[in-house]
C-alpha cells in the first residue's frame, strides 16, 4: 500500500511505533560513537583527522542498519535520515552542512573555575576589588564559594 495510507515505515496500525524509532536511534548512535572512537584511536593527538573520519553519510548508516538486520521493514535512506534527525534534535549526534553525521561531543566534567559566576557575569568588566561592583560584595560569588 501507498505510504500516504500506511504512514510509512515507522507506523504500525496507523500509530507511530516509538519503540522502533528509539531502537533505530540507539543503533545509529552506537554506530556513530564507534566511528568516533575509531578516529580517536587511529589519530591520537590529531583533532582534525579525528573529526574528519568520524563523520558518516546517511547512505553508509542505512547500509549498516540493513547489514545488522535490525528491521523487518525495508528502510530507505530517507527513513534513516528521519531517524538521524530525531537523534540530532535529541542532542545525541551532530549534522554537518553537507549532510554527514557524527556522534555528539561528549561533555567532559567541568572544573570548579569554569562554573564560577564571574565567567557569565555581564558586569565582569566593571568588577574590581574595593569597587562598587567587586568580588567582596557579589552575592553570587559568595554563594559559589560557600558551595
Amino acid at each position: 500500500p501507498d505510504e500516504s495510507l500506511t504512514g510509512g515505515a515507522f507506523f504500525s496500525d496507523q500509530q507511530i511505533d516509538s519503540q522502533f524509532v528509539e531502537m533505530l536511534v540507539q543503533v545509529c548512535t552506537g554506530m556513530l560513537k564507534a566511528r568516533r572512537k575509531m578516529g580517536e584511536d587511529k589519530y591520537p593527538g590529531d583533532a582534525f583527522a579525528q573529526r574528519d573520519v568520524s563523520f558518516v553519510r546517511s547512505e553508509e548508516i542505512a547500509a549498516y542498519i540493513r547489514s545488522k538486520g535490525v528491521s523487518k521493514v525495508e528502510l530507505s535512506v530517507s527513513d534513516i535520515e528521519s531517524v538521524l534527525n530525531v537523534a540530532v534534535l535529541d542532542g545525541l549526534i551532530e549534522k554537518r552542512p553537507d549532510g554527514a553525521f557524527r556522534a555528539a561531543t561528549v561533555n567532559r566534567p567541568t572544573t570548579a573555575l569554569a562554573c564560577s559566576p564571574c565567567i557569565h557575569c555581564p558586569l565582569i568588566a566593571e568588577c574590581r576589588p574595593d569597587h562598587v561592583v567587586s568580588p567582596e560584595t557579589c552575592e553570587y560569588f559568595q554563594n559559589w564559594l560557600d558551595f
